[in-house]
């Protein structure tokens, strides 16, 4: 496996333990409800830019100086997209058939490009009290939803469990396991050529 294949599979790996660590937070009865929801949104929001940052390394060949100094979700795709409209992940089935890897798309819901900035930005929200106006403006905090914390983890589990992430010319691929048990289970990273 390449470096950058090596580091994409690590960024994966990391995203498989912060939603794991989600998954944990949502299933505890013993802690206040609004402080398991504040601890889902920050895995959430650093599930955002694991993902912003992953997409950035798979496409090695396309990044910029300014690129490489960027942080924020929106800002990367919104550059990546500029050079390659096809950058980000797509959820894929991976099947053994007559000797060979077979890829299809997987039937969503799944975590979408747009969903990922929304989030970002929701994320980026719950995590603030705000200031005095707003606590003056009316019910604060919002009540606890954990419900849409559920479905956001849920879809980007789906986004990474396998997926493809394809090179600008479309010629080079990985093929990614968000929990490979012959890598003992971190991320396994297979690299495809099209002719």
């Amino acid at each position: 496996m390449t470096d950058q294949a090596d580091l994409y599979g690590g960024l994966i790996t990391e995203a498989r333990f912060r939603i794991e660590a989600v998954e944990r937070l949502l299933a505890r009865s013993n802690m206040p409800p609004r402080i398991i929801e504040e601890l889902c949104y920050l895995q959430l929001r650093l599930l955002c830019e694991v993902i912003a940052l992953g997409c950035l390394v798979a496409h090695g060949d396309i990044r910029t100086r300014k690129m490489m100094r960027e942080s924020k979700p929106g800002i990367i795709f919104k550059q990546l997209e500029a050079l390659h409209p096809n950058f980000y992940p797509k959820a894929v089935i991976l099947s053994l058939r007559n000797g060979g890897l077979h890829v299809e798309p997987r039937p969503g819901p799944w975590l979408s490009k747009d969903d990922l900035k929304t989030l970002w930005k929701k994320s980026g929200n719950e995590l603030h009290r705000g200031n005095v106006a707003r606590l003056l403006s009316g019910p604060n905090p919002a009540p606890v939803n954990l419900a849409a914390v559920r479905t956001w983890v849920q879809k980007i589990r789906n986004l990474l469990h396998n997926h493809q992430i394809s090179s600008r010319d479309n010629k080079r691929h990985y093929l990614v396991l968000l929990s490979d048990a012959d890598n003992g289970g971190n991320a396994g990273v297979i690299t495809a050529a099209s002719p």
